[in-house]
Formats: C-alpha cells, structure tokens, sequence
C-alpha cells in the first residue's frame, strides 16, 4: 500500500503472511528399527558411494529423527517514508520479521547403532559383530533430571536422572556430557 501525501513526501506499507507446512512421510512399521551405521559418512572405497544399512538415515547419525515436521508461520511488515527536497532525498525505512516454527524433530526417536569412530574401525567392527556405540532417546515418565532433598522433600537440579524401566527392572542413568550431543546409557545393577 503505497500513499503520497505530498509531492515531496509519501510512504510505502507492505504486509505479508506465509504459512509453509512440512512433514516427512514414512513407513511407521519401520520406527523402531534401529539405525546401523560403520561411521559417520562411510563410503564404500571402491565407488564412494555410502554404505547402505538397515535404519532411517543410515549414513550419519546426526541425521535421523522421524517424525519430522509441522507448519511455519512467516508475518513480515515493512515501512518506507521518503522525502525529497531539491537535489536531496532521504529514504527511511522499518521492518519487523516473525518467524513461528512448530515443527516437531523426533530426535534419537529411533535408535542409532554406530559400528566405529573411524571408517576402518567400524569395518573391522562389522566383520567380528562389535558395536562401537549406541544412542536412543529415553521416555523419562515424568522425571526430571534432579534429586529430592530428604529434610524439606524439595526439589533440586542434578547430572542425571534415574529411570526403573518396568519390564527388565534395570535403572538406567541418563547423563549428558559435554562432548556428546546423544544420551549415552549406562546400566548399573537393578532392584
């Protein structure tokens, strides 16, 4: 929308809305299959091509996570106003960008198997059946990573949170380092 309230002076409005919604369709039989891998962006020496294993995004773990998706809402709003006097013009300008994502990432949502640290590593893993790592997201239900003082029975931050996993009655420790961007899990002995 544009207005000239003089000759010399006049404004420019635009408004605009966009609404982009994204969602990757695949087999829902196929969630819980973990993800096998050699190492990150392993390519077959012989064609480079990357090697193919059983799992969604099998050629980085870095990559997975299904379902994926959901809409973006977009509104832009600019303003120009101009003046010109003589040989003089003066050109002044606002724009105010909203950005709304609700898109969902399942990330770790399937189980990611990683053979090697290194391409040769997860080759030679892959011949004598050893697995290097293994990451997967953990249903807390519920918990939160803190502990419960005993005297006053309030709540605090910790590193990890306990889980009892109901059908092996393992805990498992869910700790984030800062190196890894995954949950690593390590079992200790169950009740």
């Amino acid at each position: 929308m544009a207005h000239e309230f003089s000759p010399a002076f006049s404004e420019i409005t635009k408004l605009s809305f966009s609404r982009v919604s994204v969602g990757n369709a695949y087999n829902t039989a196929l969630q819980n299959t973990p993800t096998l891998i050699i190492s990150p962006n392993a390519q077959d020496p012989y064609t480079g091509k990357p090697f193919q294993l059983p799992g969604f995004y099998d050629t980085n773990p870095a990559n997975g996570g299904l379902p994926y998706g959901g809409p973006q809402n977009t509104i832009q709003f600019n303003q120009d106003l101009n003046y010109s006097s003589g040989r003089h013009q003066i050109q002044v300008g606002g724009q105010i960008l909203y950005i709304q994502m609700n898109q969902a990432y399942g990330a770790y949502a399937q189980a990611n198997e990683q053979l090697g640290s290194s391409q040769s590593k997860g080759l030679q893993n892959f011949l004598t059946g050893t697995l290097y790592q293994f990451q997967a997201a953990v249903d807390p239900k519920g918990a939160t990573p803190c502990y419960k003082e005993s005297v006053h029975r309030r709540i605090y931050p910790g590193t990890g949170c306990m889980i009892t996993l109901a059908r092996e009655r393992t805990i498992v420790c869910a700790v984030r380092t800062a190196t890894t961007t995954g949950l690593h899990m390590h079992r200790t002995s169950g009740s």
